[in-house]
């Protein structure tokens, strides 16, 4: 195709051995490239099997095209009013949760964490039960509601009363052994819970009364749901705009990127199990394509080189760095404002008179002393987030690297240190958070 037809440099195409490429003549794909055979490939085929071939795949990319279009927003338009019953659901189920906290908050929270410890007993009674089951011998459970049954354990030896039975129910002794120290083990996780249990009710039960109180005063302020739904709002329209721009840079990818010379081997072009090539040494990785029709000679009598390097259809560079970094920061400032702003709110109800809580208007005072008074101390809170995130995923992006170039020391190394920059960072959100 012409430079008109199809505007892209010349190191972005691959040659495609017997097959050309023409403009789609048909109304409605006439600004699409159809594939079909050149004429040497259309020669030796004979001329019925080539127009078979030819039509085949026009009419394959046409319908893919097409299909995948369709797919997609008929995907999408099914599926709006899912979403929208879905998050209606969300919200509902959410308010209704707040209120049965606000009245019944004590009774299932206790119910909760008791419920566990039945659990816990329950199972690894189970587990030691069935681990000494003999074959045609019913359950536990259906023991004890019909007792013309019996039940029947090994309470002796391996070769005890079971062999009356037809053996075990379980028949692997090593799988025997198993469930039976899994019951023992659940047994032991039940124990422990309750000396938990026992160890944290005074902060259970603070727990409940906190989860009562900021019930109470969802219930006085309903107009705080607003400020988690505004957070998604402003974030996605950010988010658009950010990928938007971030398409446009990491789509660039520059001419030298990947090397513009011919080599004589596909392991120098595209590496091997051990060692990077030419085309794939550095992440994102270009590859390598052989095209017979354009080799160099080599020198000296040497094999002719045949294989060359396609660049990789995006890259980053210290431009997307930029911008991603402005994607930490400005997420870590919004989530910092929303809860700065439920925190002054949260505080000023609380202080207020017992008399005046149902009608002491908060959120205005919070907003206003979030934007205009701390705005300054959370935008630094948020850019040390930001850099400590920023350095974890410049620890991920070398780990890529060195995957690339078949390092797998280095893999694990910077792996590590993202490990430790994770945790890093959760403790830097515990801190700002409540600061």
């Amino acid at each position: 195709l012409s430079l008109e037809d199809c505007p892209y440099d010349p190191r972005y195409c691959v040659p495609f051995p017997g097959i050309s490429f023409t403009a789609g003549t048909t109304a409605g794909i006439d600004n699409i490239c159809l594939p079909s055979l050149t004429g040497d490939v259309s020669s030796a085929l004979g001329t019925g099997i080539s127009d078979q071939l030819n039509a085949l795949g026009a009419s394959n990319l046409t319908l893919g095209v097409f299909d995948a279009a369709n797919s997609a927003v008929a995907d999408v338009t099914k599926s709006l009013d899912v979403l929208a019953v879905v998050a209606f659901a969300g919200l509902v189920y959410g308010l209704v949760y707040m209120v049965l906290v606000r009245f019944f908050a004590k009774p299932a929270v206790w119910g909760a964490i008791l419920l566990v410890l039945l659990l816990f007993a329950v199972a690894g009674l189970a587990a030691l039960v069935r681990a000494q089951q003999c074959v045609g011998v019913v359950s536990a459970v259906q023991n004890a509601t019909d007792y013309s049954l019996p039940l029947v354990l090994n309470t002796t030896d391996q070769a005890g009363s079971c062999s009356q039975h037809g053996g075990y129910a379980v028949q692997s002794s090593e799988l025997r052994t198993a469930v039976q120290i899994s019951g023992y083990a659940l047994l032991v996780a039940a124990g422990l819970w309750l000396l938990l249990i026992i160890c944290m009710c005074n902060r259970i039960r603070l727990a409940i009364a906190v989860n009562e109180v900021a019930a109470q005063f969802v219930q006085h302020n309903p107009q705080v749901l607003m400020v988690p739904l505004l957070q998604i709002l402003v974030g996605a329209i950010w988010l658009c705009g950010w990928g938007v721009c971030a398409g446009f840079i990491i789509s660039h990818v520059p001419t030298g990127y990947v090397p513009t010379g011919s080599f004589a081997t596909e392991a120098e072009a595209a590496g091997n199990q051990t060692a990077a090539g030419a085309c794939n040494s550095r992440w994102p990785a270009g590859f390598a394509y052989e095209d017979p029709a354009n080799c160099e000679p080599g020198a000296n009598g040497t094999a002719a080189k045949c294989w060359y390097c396609a660049p990789p259809r995006f890259m980053l560079d210290e431009k997307f760095a930029y911008a991603f970094f402005s994607l930490l920061w400005h997420n870590a400032l919004l989530i910092a404002i929303g809860q700065c702003i439920i925190a002054g709110a949260v505080g000023a109800w609380f202080f207020a008179p017992r008399d005046k809580k149902a009608y002491q208007w908060v959120m205005c005072a919070a907003t206003r002393n979030a934007l205009f008074w701390n705005l300054g101390s959370l935008a630094f809170g948020s850019l040390v987030i930001a850099i400590v995130q920023f350095l974890k995923w410049v620890m991920r992006y070398l780990a890529q690297q060195a995957k690339v170039q078949k390092n797998r020391v280095a893999v694990l190394i910077f792996r590590a240190i993202a490990c430790c920059l994770w945790c890093f960072e959760k403790c830097l959100k515990f801190l700002n958070k409540n600061a």
